[in-house]
């Protein structure tokens, strides 16, 4: 079995990842500052070091693939910890201090990032309008995932997204991104009844739009 370990990096402190735990794992850590190693432009976010790991290596996934931050103890303390179950990961499973039951926003962002595009990515993404009225997520967008749920969607999903990351313009698609990567792969949507959402924000930057 292997088992890839994907660091999305830019100036981060990477010295975590001399665990004993990694030496079973293939570690790639894509740099978006340092001009060594694994080199990408610097846009997209981590989605986009993820999206362009998954279509450079499409049909020579790993088993498992964990998608990680070059700093993930800000979202996910325990990830040392968490690691070491890679090899029984089945499913999307989501590395982070809300899990399992993850946090909701709404189709406007709101209240993490108000102003996102969300229909409008989730549209494009999905060639539907959302079933439902928020979003259930894990900030950071770490998770590990078997390769068959990648393939679900097919090599053309990713290079149509990936083409999306790519583009300076396209800045909020990163953080739509966060969002939506449980639904991209397998999870279902969230139907929640009367969800009332607080009335401060977990995060206040960046505004988005004017959307409330």
């Amino acid at each position: 079995m292997r088992i890839d370990v994907v660091v999305a990096r830019y100036r981060e402190d990477i010295s975590w990842l001399s665990d004993p735990v990694f030496k079973n794992y293939n570690v790639l850590v894509y740099n978006k500052y340092e001009q060594s190693g694994l080199v990408l432009p610097n846009v997209g976010r981590e989605s986009h070091t993820y999206v362009h790991h998954i279509v450079e290596h499409f049909e020579n996934l790993a088993d498992v693939t964990a998608f990680v931050q070059g700093d993930p103890f800000d979202h996910c303390s325990t990830i040392i910890k968490d690691v070491h179950d890679l090899p029984l990961v089945k499913k999307f499973e989501p590395f982070s201090r809300y899990k399992p039951s993850g946090v909701l926003c709404d189709l406007a962002g709101f209240p993490n990032h108000r102003g996102l595009p969300l229909v409008s990515d989730y549209r494009s993404l999905f060639q539907k309008r959302p079933a439902s009225p928020c979003i259930r997520f894990f900030p950071g967008a770490m998770f590990a995932v078997p390769k068959e749920l990648i393939w679900a969607r097919g090599v053309g999903f990713y290079k149509r997204l990936l083409a999306r990351l790519c583009d300076p313009s396209e800045i909020p698609l990163g953080f739509s991104m966060e969002r939506l990567w449980p639904l991209i792969l397998g999870e279902p949507e969230c139907a929640p009844l009367g969800v009332r959402f607080p009335n401060r924000y977990w995060l206040t930057y960046p505004f988005f739009g004017t959307s409330k």
